[in-house]
């Protein structure tokens, strides 16, 4: 037998042998990560259950500067997604199979044309201001690769801990710095307030010009009745019925104190009361973000929204025609569960 018959003998005994050897061995591989918070586990859990922060704490997406991500349909919870493309990443899509409350979260990332990745996510009480949260992911590697998947699982393992170390991030700002979405949510005391009202229930695509024209009708009357406007300005709502897309909201204006006697106004009278506070600034039809944020601050701290919400008009749009200097304070008044 000549050396090359040799050669082509021994290269086919191995080449059987890796191809047995990769039917053999099992094509999964998972690998366990977990980092210490400081913040409470429903916290943590509120942060993983919304598929928008995703593009904050995503080390893939924020890899890409070109990434863009858009949400087909719900943003919190089970069956909650988001697809993504970028420049530099392949597309794909994040979804959430399953989750249970300030318990664990199960995430699968499908990259276009690439095998899925299954994570899930347990959130464990360490202390009353910390939690522990462990990460176990599961991949299935491609033939013949299954037999390096060593070299895929710490890749993975390394993926993941940058995406802990971003979420970290994310919470400290939201929990302890009180900066949800680019906003900063104050806690303030504001004293009793007074308002003369128009109000009425109203199709949410005609709020502004509802408020224009009664706001104006309001300053009349206010001036016909030598009444002091003792501040900017004022939207309140009671309701957001986003099913039937309206609400039930009043354009109204500040007084020195309660008045029953205007005619065609009512009035609303506010305690004083601990409340909330965002600073938006920009054109007033687009602060539906800065009302997210807010949401989300309440949730992490279980309060629940005491109507009515107020949006403050700190801009006169007769005196500054450029609406992104615009400013508008968004007041939440709030009790504890």
């Amino acid at each position: 037998m000549t050396n090359t018959k040799k050669y082509t003998l021994y290269l086919g005994v191995i080449l059987v042998a890796i191809i047995a050897l990769s039917l053999i061995i099992s094509k999964t591989y998972t690998t366990e990560t977990q980092i210490d918070i400081a913040a409470p586990k429903n916290v943590v859990f509120n942060a993983i259950n919304d598929i928008k922060t995703q593009a904050r704490w995503n080390s893939l997406l924020i890899s890409d500067t070109s990434a863009r991500v858009e949400y087909p349909g719900s943003t919190v919870g089970s069956g909650s997604s988001c697809e993504y493309t970028g420049s530099e990443i392949e597309n794909g899509v994040i979804k959430i199979i399953s989750s249970h409350e300030n318990d664990s979260i199960i995430i699968v990332r499908t990259p276009l044309g690439k095998k899925e990745s299954h994570l899930v996510y347990f959130m464990e009480t360490k202390d009353s201001t910390s939690t522990t949260l462990r990460v176990v992911a599961t991949k299935n590697s491609g033939f013949l690769s299954n037999l390096v998947k060593f070299i895929s699982k710490w890749k993975l393992k390394k993926t993941i801990k940058k995406d802990l170390e971003y979420l970290n991030t994310l919470i400290d700002e939201r929990y302890h710095q009180n900066l949800y979405s680019g906003y900063k949510i104050e806690e303030i005391n504001p004293g009793p307030k007074f308002f003369i009202t128009h109000r009425a229930e109203v199709a949410i695509e005609n709020i502004n010009q509802y408020y224009t024209q009664n706001i104006s009708a309001l300053y009349q009357k206010a001036l016909n009745a030598n009444i002091v406007v003792s501040g900017m300005p004022c939207g309140l709502f009671y309701t957001w019925d986003e099913t039937k897309l309206k609400s039930d909201m009043a354009a109204a204006l500040p007084t020195l104190a309660q008045l029953n006697n205007i005619p065609e106004t009512n009035s609303e009278s506010i305690l004083a009361k601990p409340a909330l506070k965002i600073t938006f600034r920009g054109d007033k039809t687009k602060s539906g973000q800065a009302h997210n944020a807010m949401g989300d601050f309440m949730k992490d701290r279980s309060l629940l929204m005491d109507v009515p919400m107020i949006e403050e008009y700190v801009t006169d749009p007769s005196k500054e025609s450029d609406p992104d200097k615009w400013v508008t304070n968004v007041i939440y008044y709030y009790t504890k569960k």
